[in-house]
């Protein structure tokens, strides 16, 4: 039964790399460039018992566009400030 069971399930291993790789973003340890070819990686790779489970690359990509987004307002809010200050 365990044989059975073994090829569905996802790798914990593949897993632990996509979350590491997000979390590194989040912590600007890597660039967009390593998320998207980790994405990318994690996709070719959906369903496969060496895999990742469905949802997986799309809850990592809503992190990760929380987080641009978040960066993105960030800036901007600074860019606004500077400007008031120098005027």
């Amino acid at each position: 039964m365990d044989r059975r069971r073994q090829p569905r399930r996802a790798s914990a291993q593949v897993h632990e790399e996509l979350n590491d790789t997000v979390q590194r973003f989040i912590t600007r340890d890597r660039s967009l460039n390593d998320v998207t070819r980790e994405l990318h990686r994690g996709k070719a790779l959906l369903g496969q018992s060496d895999g990742l489970v469905h949802g997986a690359v799309d809850n990592a990509m809503a992190t990760i566009k929380e987080v641009l987004t978040f960066r993105l307002q960030e800036s901007a809010v600074d860019a606004i400030l500077t400007g008031k200050r120098k005027a």
